[in-house]
């Protein structure tokens, strides 16, 4: 949110913090119980939202920094080539933490299946006589 307030909206850095939230919600469904991963969740998204409603409002009505301040105007070149590269890396990371999420989705899966079978296999075979 500092780089949008300091250089406007027109480079894109705003996407940073939806990029950040699957990488938190990542790391609390790893880490933390349900209650917490809730919790923080919510909290995490509604802080996001109002960070990015309060900055895209003041850089609306006030403008950014570099416009308050009179420095150099970015040049139409400038901010296409910081608008791609914003866009591919928010693109990218998003994909990479999915995809970690899904593969870590999958390892549970697999890891409660495999109890299940353990547990099927307790509850059909009889340990004295051999029979299932």
């Amino acid at each position: 949110m500092v780089c949008t307030f300091i250089q406007g909206v027109d480079i894109s850095f705003y996407l940073y913090p939806l990029m950040g939230m699957p990488v938190y919600g990542y790391l609390l469904f790893c880490y933390c119980d349900r209650l917490t991963l809730v919790r923080t969740s919510l909290i995490m998204a509604i802080t996001t939202f109002v960070s990015g409603t309060i900055t895209l409002v003041f850089i609306d009505r006030v403008g950014s920094v570099y416009t308050l301040m009179g420095i150099r105007e970015l040049t139409q070149h400038e901010i296409i080539t910081m608008r791609s590269i914003n866009v591919t890396f928010t693109t990218l990371m998003l994909m990479i933490f999915t995809l970690a999420f899904y593969m870590e989705l999958m390892k549970l899966i697999n890891r409660l299946n495999e109890s299940n079978e353990r547990l099927d296999y307790i509850a059909t075979y009889d340990a004295l006589t051999g029979l299932c």
